[in-house]
């Protein structure tokens, strides 16, 4: 359990939460409360105050600046104890704290279909940018393993170059992008830009690989995950973002090298 540093006074001070791992603060975890955490403060909270909070996750190299409700206390003799929920900003927010939870994201991704109905809807597509090619080759590899959950087809369509990536997107309905910010360099903001004005796109959930676990690319609708990549943990976040699982089928975007 995690103690907040002495000038908390539940009038809007920060309150930071630093952890190993996500496994860690799970520990913490209120299992009443969707997104709730048990936070030991200095400060004498009551029930329906509002706090601000920074929650960290070394092992992930997470960081969220979030809203937290208190829901109850119990009075310490410094300080109390107190179930705050967590309340997300943004859906990439959201998509953070449900991995965190270990909870299955209901967002701008799509739902999965019932047995029968994927060949209908036609697929997903999963556009990737990564020119390394073993990069390339296990992010591929960890959305095909995602077709044994089920549901709707995702086809996992590799661009060699962003204009094949944009292009990729409009090939099928779009599901999630995947986007080595490392390899774009200062164009990455503006493909995103473009990502987001293409049609279906503006709220596409977009995964940004950054070795220092950060982008300037980063919307409200993109995850950043840190290189290298846990491809584990790309797997559960794709998971979460598509909400779809089916039959991964792998294809190329014209011009895709061989992976």
């Amino acid at each position: 359990m995690r103690e907040t540093g002495g000038t908390e006074d539940g009038s809007g001070e920060e309150v930071e939460l630093a952890y190993g791992s996500a496994a860690a603060a799970r520990r913490d975890a209120v299992p009443q409360l969707e997104h709730g955490l048990l936070v030991r403060t200095r400060a004498q909270v009551a029930p329906g105050a509002w706090l601000r909070i920074r929650l960290g996750l070394a092992e992930e190299r997470v960081e969220l600046h979030l809203a937290g409700e208190v829901r109850w206390t119990t009075p310490l003799a410094a300080g109390a104890l107190a179930a705050v929920a967590l309340r997300p900003a943004s859906h990439r927010d959201r998509v953070q704290l449900d991995l965190l939870f270990q909870r299955r994201t209901a967002g701008a991704a799509p739902e999965p279909l019932a047995p029968g109905d994927a060949g209908e809807a036609g697929p997903l597509t999963a556009a990737l940018f990564a020119p390394d090619p073993l990069l390339r080759a296990g992010l591929a590899e960890a959305l095909e393993a995602l077709g044994r959950q089920g549901g709707r087809p995702v086809v996992v369509a590799a661009a060699a170059d962003p204009t094949a990536l944009v292009r990729a997107l409009s090939a099928a309905p779009p599901g999630l992008a995947v986007l080595d910010c490392d390899a774009l360099g200062a164009a990455a903001a503006p493909l995103l830009a473009a990502i987001r004005g293409h049609a279906g796109c503006a709220l596409l959930p977009v995964v940004l690989l950054a070795g220092d676990g950060a982008s300037d690319a980063e919307d409200a609708h993109a995850v950043v995950l840190a290189k290298p990549v846990d491809l584990r943990r790309f797997g559960e976040l794709a998971a979460a973002l598509l909400g779809a699982g089916g039959p991964c089928q792998r294809c190329d975007a014209p011009g895709a090298p061989a992976a």
